[in-house]
């Protein structure tokens, strides 16, 4: 009898994307056809046989290092700015743009 993602997802207690997976690295087969997948019920049941009698070996604790002190921070220097644009955070007007005529 041919299964379905979801259905194998519910049998083996993961998510469909999970299935997915494991289907693409071929740790468990089953059938592809476009985007619809099926999988035998006697290839559920080998990887659940080879899922229980593979040992489960620890993962390394990870080692948590302290953050180094970050360098000082230096000041910004400001850029300069065109002639006749204001700088930031001063609203100024000025009595002409450059670029108009003066009449």
């Amino acid at each position: 009898m041919l299964l379905t993602k979801k259905e194998v997802a519910e049998r083996l207690g993961v998510s469909e994307s999970t299935v997915y997976r494991l289907f693409k690295t071929r740790q468990l087969g089953g059938y592809q056809i476009a985007s619809v997948m099926r999988f035998e019920e006697r290839d559920v049941e080998e990887f659940l046989a080879r899922a229980h009698s593979a040992p489960v070996e620890p993962r390394p604790t990870p080692v948590i290092r302290q953050p180094e002190q970050p360098a000082p921070l230096l000041p910004v220097p400001q850029k300069k700015r065109g002639r006749g644009r204001p700088r930031k955070g001063v609203v100024e007007v000025p009595e002409y743009y450059p670029g108009m005529k003066v009449v």
